[in-house]
């Protein structure tokens, strides 16, 4: 018998979703046959069995969370599959003639038709559906789920005070939001009713309360000046939604990074105008040979790449207080996913041609939309590129992603009237020029400003010149 448990599929998981399993109880089992999908905080993927026989036992199902290293299902010759969950309770219910315990629904109430035939002591003593569950008259505990109680607490309700929904008039959470959103509890049922007068409406199970009878006319304008208390905030107002796991981690290492690394910021304008021509020359040859056409962020993945090697120093990452300068250029791009962020990588970008570095980032950009990367196309980077340029944003700062000590932050790329030639003369030359902002962030444990200065020149060198960017 061999269990199958939640793997390790990145650095940063530390659980796993089932998305779905692949395999149903009773299948045969091959090595290498893919078991399941398992969603991370990274990306969905499929996950292959280590061991052949058959599929005894799915453990947890699909739609649930687990810590890694749990068991997930049980592989094994078949002999000892025991049932589904389901047929044993049945089975077990029908041994003991369905005398044990009515099985318990959400937040406690009782499953449809349970209830159908209670007792004649409990008919006798529980208010009708939807009736104030008003406190016993032993002094005994109101009736009302767990959730429900928390909840009035938190909210400074009298439980006493709210119309109980579930069954025999039990008090639900939602019963509780309700009451919130309507502008708290009701007033409390007081102890001797009032003399019963034909304007009188009855309420709490037929005790009449005093704002239930007519006040003398004297009274009147008292009561209408009484304090009204000021009307709680909906829940209509607003939604909440829980982090996905993705977002959990970029929330998590983004905090971890302002944190522990201490950021600096350098800027500069780099003129495009050259590069941009160039690309739409590139992109006509790709074009022309079925290749993908080169954005203007492959631009920068390929400048990228080549002012790290005349830069080493920011081609680098900071851990357990040691700086660990790569040999290798491996380049990550940051892709923006629905409910999160994740940073695919061109392996080696510095010695890929352009049009290789335009196929490469597009395929990745694809599998990343689709949850489709795999475990080495998200990992090992040694410096991030965030580009935001698409969006029209003109310049921003970017935080680090961890261990890395650098990130370089792209605007978008517009027309700018700068002064040509010698701004100093009494006649200066005006013209337009393509520009773009950037700005690299260093981590100052690591590296200094001086570092990310020369790769700044070097940066704008080689895209102010793209054909440097051919040798």
């Amino acid at each position: 018998m061999a269990e199958v448990t939640m793997p390790r599929l990145s650095d940063t998981m530390t659980e796993g979703h089932i998305a779905e399993w692949l395999k149903k109880e009773g299948d045969k089992i091959e090595k290498g046959d893919v078991l399941l999908e398992i969603e991370t905080d990274k990306a969905t993927m499929s996950q292959e069995s280590y061991d052949a026989g058959i599929l005894e036992k799915i453990v947890v199902p699909a739609g649930q969370t687990v810590p890694i290293g749990t068991v997930i299902a049980i592989i094994g010759n078949g002999k000892s599959q025991s049932k589904p969950a389901a047929q044993e309770t049945a089975s077990a219910s029908a041994v003991d003639g369905a005398k044990g315990p009515l099985p318990v629904g959400p937040e406690g109430s009782l499953p449809a038709g349970a209830a159908a035939n209670p007792p004649a002591a409990t008919q006798s003593t529980q208010p009708a559906q939807g009736q104030p569950a008003a406190a016993p008259a032993d002094g005994g505990r109101i009736k009302s789920s767990p959730m429900a109680r928390k909840k009035a607490e938190e909210y400074g309700l009298n439980l006493a005070s709210i119309k109980g929904t579930g069954p025999g008039g039990r008090i639900l959470s939602d019963d509780v939001e309700s009451a919130k959103a309507n502008g708290g509890a009701v007033a409390q049922p007081v102890s001797t009713p009032a003399p019963a007068s034909p304007t009188a409406a009855p309420a709490w199970g037929g005790a009449v309360l005093p704002d239930d009878v007519e006040a003398p006319a004297s009274a009147q304008p008292e009561r209408a000046a009484a304090a009204q208390p000021a009307p709680a905030v909906s829940s209509a107002d607003y939604v909440e939604k829980d982090l996905s796991r993705m977002r959990q981690v970029v929330a998590r290492r983004m905090t971890e990074s302002k944190q522990q690394a201490p950021h600096i910021y350098l800027t500069t304008e780099i003129d495009m105008t050259e590069a941009l021509k160039w690309r739409q020359t590139i992109n006509g040859v790709l074009e022309k040979d079925g290749g993908s056409k080169a954005s203007v962020n492959d631009l920068i993945v390929k400048a990228v790449a080549k002012a790290l090697k005349k830069v080493p120093a920011l081609n680098a990452s900071f851990e357990n207080n040691k700086i660990r300068l790569y040999n290798r250029v491996h380049v990550s791009f940051a892709v923006a996913l629905d409910d999160g962020l994740i940073t695919p990588v061109v392996r080696d970008a510095d010695q890929k041609a352009l049009g290789q570095i335009a196929a490469e980032t597009k395929s990745l950009v694809d599998k990343a939309r689709k949850g489709r990367l795999a475990l080495d196309e998200y990992q090992g980077g040694t410096f991030t590129i965030s580009n935001l340029g698409m969006f029209d944003v003109e310049s921003f700062t970017a935080v680090i992603n961890q261990p890395q000590i650098a990130i370089l932050a792209v605007g978008s790329v517009r027309p700018t009237v700068v002064v040509k030639g010698n701004g100093d003369t009494d006649n200066p030359e005006f013209g337009v020029i393509q520009a773009m902002k950037v700005t690299v962030s260093v981590d100052h444990r690591a590296a200094d400003g001086a570092n990310g200065a020369q790769f700044l020149q070097e940066l704008k060198r080689l895209l102010q010149n793209p054909l440097l960017l051919l040798v």
